[in-house]
């Protein structure tokens, strides 16, 4: 029996953190399953263990004597495959029903790949081909024999679907008759059926759907690296990671991307769905020890989490988290709170401009607080979508760690979400655009809106300086409004850290002194300016969440 140990973390001393941590001392290699009120998985060293969800203490394990491949629900049991061809029925409470070797039996030579609920039966794939299997008793027979390798079998009734290298098969058991064949790319994770469509990833680095039906190709995406993960399907979307690092929300029937989500490492869980004070949420685990919570509908990244190494299992329960990890500790997580930073990106080069911070917050009660290069904590906005403007004056020439963090009733949440920006004051400035009219009569305010000119975002509170007597400034949004009682020339300033200074001239008129020559070019200072705008947001790239 090996030593292992549990580590309890309790939950009322933290509001939003791990629950408990339970260390299996061998890498998780199936994802959590739940039954019978305990959370099953599998792991390299060939063990199959039982955890309570409240606590994190072992129920029970049972050695598979082979690393555990896939584990799957069968009648309220657990049918549990290893590497090297043995097939295991254990009762939710740990004894074993029946156990079979497939090599033994010929089904196998080296490998197996995966096991599907086939309803009346077992469905699995080995280097030898499609095995079915008899729940009862274990009973194994060749259901379709083909060299490997093959991916996980995939049963959703009346179909079953196998990757046989390059060519996704379709069956309609109990006949074993090939119904269509489809030549992709490289296969290696299990497909899925939604709406009457089959939608799965390649080693080509391609996402595909074809119609169930008859294999007819829908459409297929390209990403930037090797699919390796199962799909997931709602409504009419569905959710794949791929390992160029990037999250993929993809129509259904469409085929366009809907958003994309950064991971910054290979993603290595196929996502879960849940719910986040009734916000409808995807997780993803990824090779870089991070899990990864976005918004459904836009992609937002909402929450991120490191863990103690790569992340090799996710599931939810009870509102709970299960993270499972290669160096295999298997952590429950509370999903009370959170705080992202999605905008400006982490390592970006800032120049001198100010920083302006964007991010999402839960719940929509607490308070958002920043830290700039560990100084206090300082409260920037509420829950939800927020937003905060970070001075130059703030940053130091060189790197700079930004941490956002939630806090609610005087309990703050555990784990900051950290970006680094970098201020290089020896950028040349910012430029400023600025809309103003260069007339306007006695008693008609002067409107003056100030822009960035290169993201066309406000610049926030600039500074009016006209004279030594006439100072004013700009709001958040970048606006003044400006009233006027005599008629005067007005010559101004203005004014924003970590920009050139811009300059500007306006005429106020008195009544039967109207210049109706600059009114035209007063227009065209307005319209250029709302054009420059209008064209980029029209023109600019698709957004990616960070």
């Amino acid at each position: 029996m090996k030593v292992w140990t549990i580590l309890l973390i309790l939950a009322s001393l933290t509001f939003a953190s791990v629950s408990w941590v339970a260390d299996t001392q061998s890498t998780i290699t199936t994802q959590p399953l739940i039954v019978n009120n305990r959370i099953v998985v599998g792991t390299e060293d060939g063990t199959l263990y039982a955890f309570s969800p409240a606590s994190g203490s072992r129920s029970w394990d049972v050695a598979l004597e082979g690393y555990v491949e896939d584990a799957i629900l069968f009648g309220g049991d657990i049918i549990a495959l290893t590497r090297n061809g043995k097939v295991v029925r254990v009762r939710s409470l740990g004894q074993i029903v029946w156990s079979i070797d497939l090599q033994a039996q010929r089904m196998s030579q080296n490998m197996m790949y995966g096991l599907s609920d086939g309803g009346l039966v077992i469905y699995a794939t080995s280097d030898m081909g499609v095995i079915r299997i008899n729940p009862t008793n274990g009973n194994a027979t060749l259901f379709y024999p083909s060299d490997g390798p093959l991916t996980p079998p995939y049963f959703s009734d009346p179909y079953l679907l196998v990757g046989v290298q390059e060519e996704l098969l379709l069956f309609r058991p109990p006949g074993n008759t090939v119904r269509w064949r489809k030549t992709l790319g490289p296969l290696w994770a299990s497909p899925a059926i939604h709406q009457g469509n089959v939608v799965i990833g390649s080693l080509d680095n391609q996402i595909y759907s074809l119609q169930v039906s008859s294999g007819t190709e829908n459409w297929h995406i390209p990403t930037g690296g090797w699919v390796t993960q199962a799909p997931l399907t709602e409504g009419d979307s569905v959710f794949l990671g791929s390992n160029d690092g990037y999250l993929y929300a993809i129509s259904l029937h469409s085929g366009e991307t809907n958003w994309r989500g950064q991971i910054g490492g290979a993603v290595s869980t196929p996502a879960v769905r849940t719910s986040l004070e009734g916000q409808p949420i995807v997780l993803v685990g990824s090779q870089n020890h991070r899990v990864y919570a976005f918004d459904q509908q836009n992609g937002w990244l909402l929450w991120t989490w490191e863990a103690s190494d790569a992340v090799t299992a996710l599931a939810v329960h009870q509102e709970k988290l299960l993270v499972g990890t290669r160096n295999g500790k298997l952590y429950s997580y509370t999903l009370d709170q959170g705080c992202t930073i999605t905008a400006p990106s982490s390592n970006v080069q800032i120049g001198q401009k100010p920083v302006k911070l964007e991010g999402y917050a839960f719940p929509l009660g607490a308070n958002v607080e920043i830290s700039i290069n560990s100084e206090p904590w300082q409260t920037v906005a509420q829950g939800g979508t927020w937003s905060h403007r970070v001075e130059p004056a703030s940053l130091r020439d060189g790197s700079n760690l930004i941490a956002c963090r939630t806090s609610l009733g005087g309990i703050s949440q555990q784990d900051p979400f950290l970006i680094s920006v970098i201020k290089d004051s020896t950028s040349p400035p910012g430029t400023l655009l600025i809309s103003y009219p260069l007339e306007v009569m006695v008693g008609d305010p002067i409107n003056i809106t100030v822009i960035d000119g290169e993201t066309y975002e406000p610049v926030g509170e600039f500074e009016f300086v006209a004279g030594d007597d006439f100072f004013l400034l700009g709001d958040e949004s970048g606006n003044l409004i400006i009233p006027t009682d005599t008629g005067r020339t007005i010559d101004a300033t203005i004014r924003q850290e970590g920009y050139s200074d811009g300059r500007i001239t306006i005429h106020v008129r008195n009544p039967g002194d109207i210049s109706v020559l600059l009114l035209p070019v007063a227009g065209l200072v307005l319209v250029g300016g709302g054009l420059g705008y209008y064209l980029f947001k029209k023109y600019k790239k698709p957004t990616e969440t960070s």
